[in-house]
């Protein structure tokens, strides 16, 4: 008979919850690793999305500059709304070395606009253009809204407030628009006068679903600079307040044009626009739209600019004349010898800058 010994043994579990514990710490600090790691690297990220953002967008100013300067060395360049321009036509696109990757990448050039635009137009300031349209103008739309976000429309019957007093006091009402239109069919300094044409467009709620403006010469003189209540609405839908069409232009209408407005009491964004008939027109030789799309590697950052074509195009920048409601003038010129000192009537007075008159 064989008796089998039995060995009891005993199993000491202490230290297991340690384990688990540690195993435990071990994932925690794992994922904090991870979390940190996806952080930096996030960060990392943005900051070269933006290095690159600010390259794409620094190479887009240089091909709305190349094309700034290409206009003004008299260079002809290709009406493009919505194709892109291509070397030759526009020069290198690359900025830089190669090997960084950083170009414009694509340039629109739209030279007859459907509009002509003046944004932020300050109290007081005035804006001059001239144009062409591409067929008959029949009609000329002015429309203009507060800059500031003001819509308080006040009633026609209270007029606006003499130009001196603080345009403060202008409340919470859009500006009034000082608008002159002049042919430039001919350049004889009596038809210029005849036919330019000038009103005041004033803010006002009560002119109804449109507002209309008749052209007339300075032979109507009893109507010229009329008060012309605009078309205004504070719908949020509509993107100018105030707008008023100008009616009755004279015939053939496809000769060039010279506007000039005023802004008065608040900044104002100004935009106009022409028909010819029921049909839009277009203007040229006024301003140009300049587009283009800067990149860098994978970023791309897109810029357009509107610029005045009479301060660039060779031939066309505006002969700015002295006005003023009065002047006076001396002139004197050393003598010869047996002749005497000329001298202007009144003698060597100076002028009264009030007045235009000599001074006393």
């Amino acid at each position: 008979m064989t008796m089998r010994a039995t060995i009891k043994t005993t199993h000491n579990e202490r230290g297991f919850a340690s384990i688990v514990v540690v195993l435990i710490m071990i994932v925690v600090l794992s994922l904090i690793t991870i979390g940190f790691a996806q952080l930096a690297r996030r960060e990392q990220s943005n900051a070269l999305d933006k290095q690159l953002a600010n390259q794409a967008y620094y190479a887009a100013e240089a091909g709305i500059n190349d094309v700034v300067s290409m206009i003004k060395s008299g260079a002809t360049l290709p009406n493009t709304p919505t194709t892109c321009l291509t070397p030759p036509t526009i020069k290198n696109e690359t900025i830089g070395a190669s090997a960084n990757n950083v170009s414009y990448s694509c340039v629109l050039l739209n030279q007859k606009p459907d509009d002509l635009l003046f944004q932020n137009v300050g109290p007081g300031q005035g804006k001059y253009v001239s144009f062409t349209p591409s067929a008959a103008l029949s009609s000329l739309t002015v429309q203009w809204k507060s800059n500031s976000g003001k819509k308080d429309f006040k009633p026609l019957i209270s007029k606006f407030a003499p130009v001196g007093v603080d345009p403060g006091k202008w409340g919470n009402s859009p500006g009034v628009i000082q608008f002159s239109l002049t042919p430039l069919d001919t350049y004889r300094r009596s038809d210029l006068i005849m036919k330019t044409y000038n009103v005041y467009l004033y803010p006002s709620a009560e002119a109804g679903s449109a507002s209309y403006a008749t052209y007339l010469t300075s032979t109507d003189l009893d109507n010229q600079a009329q008060i012309v209540a605009g078309n205004c609405s504070d719908a949020p839908n509509v993107e100018y307040n105030c707008s008023v069409t100008i009616t009755g232009l004279p015939a053939p209408g496809t000769q060039p044009y010279a506007a000039h407005f005023v802004n008065y009491y608040d900044a104002s964004d100004v935009r106009v626009t022409g028909k010819s008939g029921g049909t839009p027109v277009k203007f040229s030789d006024g301003q140009a739209i300049i587009d283009v799309t800067g990149k860098a590697k994978d970023v791309l950052k897109r810029i357009q600019v509107r610029v005045g074509l009479d301060s660039l195009q060779p031939g066309l920048e505006p002969d700015y004349a002295l006005q003023v409601g009065s002047a006076c003038k001396r002139i004197s010129t050393q003598p010869s010898p047996g002749l005497t000192t000329y001298e202007a009537p009144g003698g060597f007075k100076s002028c009264n800058l009030d007045t235009g008159n000599l001074a006393d």
